[in-house]
């Protein structure tokens, strides 16, 4: 009982299953055929949500086709019997989730000539294969596809369009600007069939915005009433100019439109003044290039006339001084000298008159027989000897302080 269940469910699950299974069609609408006669195929009921895929096989030419090999949707397909060789031929569709369906076409034999012509039907085919763009294939192309966006660098201006037709028979027109514009560009691709049907593809061609610019070259330096050389390699340049011109006329070309630029320094030009040239670039980068300025100024002697007198005078005065100060010493020596030997003989005269005074004795009587008593005479009096040297001793120490006095007041005026 327990086997008979599982067989049960088993079997309504694979129902289930079958139920669910869509399968699709493949019919042809003529199977008995003459020779040189066209058969059309269809193909329906595709399973697209489950990407089904259909593969067509036949040894019969395809004449036209709306659908791919393999089909991935509903189409139909149109074989041709003009060349053959056998009564019978198969046209076979495979799918990946339903199997596999065969028609079989029979082609009967002629065997009298037609006096009558018949036209062959004209192409419908209008795809396309491939577009190439600057001879490179545009990637992820489908002919179902008609529509294709591809971006190009700012340097890229222009570019070549190139493309496949599926049927040789098919003709093709391209439009759009023969320039590129930063932004959108867009081309217009018509395919033309034989039977004069036309399907357009579309491609937009996108150039990228223009990245900011950071060249600060100076294409040329123009400066009127001199010549300048531009090496293009230094941005350190020397310049004589006249001695009178205190300010230059400039003129900066770039290489770069959108940069820009600023004189400094051309103002009050002198021997060793530096003219800059500051370059700012689109993007903010700055560059500097320098002019050195060298010129012949004139000689200023009135200047250099002064600057020897004064010279001049502060050596004399040097001179001067020395001279004096050497003079003051030899006075100086010279009265410390004289000083030295007034005293040396004043002390040999004071000795003698004590020597004297030992041994004269001085008359108080004068020659009437009175006492002398004269005030003037009274240092030469005969004193006892002690007192004598006393004094001596008395007048040198007044001499000495004279001196020293003297000295001190000749140096506070020298």
């Amino acid at each position: 009982m327990k086997k008979t269940k599982l067989l049960l469910i088993f079997l309504l699950c694979m129902f289930i299953l079958i139920g669910n299974v869509k399968a699709f069609k493949w019919e042809c609408n003529d199977l008995d055929v003459n020779i040189g006669d066209d058969v059309t195929c269809k193909l329906s009921e595709v399973d697209i949500e489950n990407n089904e895929e259909i593969y067509i096989y036949s040894q019969l030419e395809i004449y036209e086709s709306n659908v791919s090999n393999p089909a991935k949707k509903d189409g139909e397909i149109t074989f041709s019997t003009s060349k053959v060789d056998a009564d019978r031929y198969n046209v076979t569709a495979e799918s990946n989730l339903n199997g596999v369906k065969t028609k079989t076409i029979n082609v009967k034999s002629i065997t009298t000539k037609k006096t009558t012509t018949t036209t062959k039907k004209k192409s419908s085919n209008n795809y396309l294969t491939t577009i190439i763009i600057d001879d490179n294939q545009i990637e992820g192309f489908s002919k179902d596809k008609t529509k294709y966006y591809v971006s190009v660098a700012n340097e890229v201006n222009k570019v070549k369009i190139d493309v496949r037709v599926e049927d040789e028979n098919a003709t093709y027109d391209i439009n759009g600007p023969q320039m590129l514009e930063v932004g959108d560009n867009e081309y217009t691709i018509g395919v033309t069939s034989e039977d004069n049907t036309t399907r357009f593809y579309k491609v937009i061609i996108t150039r990228k915005e223009e990245d900011a610019s950071s060249n600060t070259n100076i294409s040329s330096i123009k400066i009127s009433g001199y010549k300048f050389n531009l090496d293009g390699y230094s941005k350190t340049y020397h310049l004589k100019i006249n001695e009178d011109d205190d300010k230059l006329n400039v003129k900066v070309e770039l290489e770069d439109e959108n940069a820009s630029y600023e004189i400094e320094g051309n103002s009050n030009l002198r021997d060793g003044s530096i003219i800059k040239i500051v370059i700012t670039a689109e993007n903010g980068d700055i560059d500097t290039y320098r002019i050195i300025i060298s010129k012949d100024e004139k000689t200023n002697y009135l200047m250099y006339i002064i600057i020897g007198i004064s010279i001049l005078v502060i050596i004399l005065l040097i001179i001067f001084i020395v001279f004096k100060k050497n003079n003051r010493k030899n006075v100086k020596k010279k009265d410390n000298k004289i000083s030295d030997n007034e005293r040396n003989n004043f002390h040999k005269d004071s000795e003698k008159d004590v020597d004297l005074e030992k041994t004269i004795e001085i008359s108080s009587l004068n020659d009437n027989g009175e006492n002398i008593d004269n005030d003037e005479n009274e240092e030469t009096r005969m004193l006892p000897l002690e007192e004598n040297v006393e004094l001596e001793k008395t007048k040198v120490i007044e001499l000495d302080s004279e001196t020293e006095i003297n000295k001190a007041f000749e140096d506070t005026f020298d």
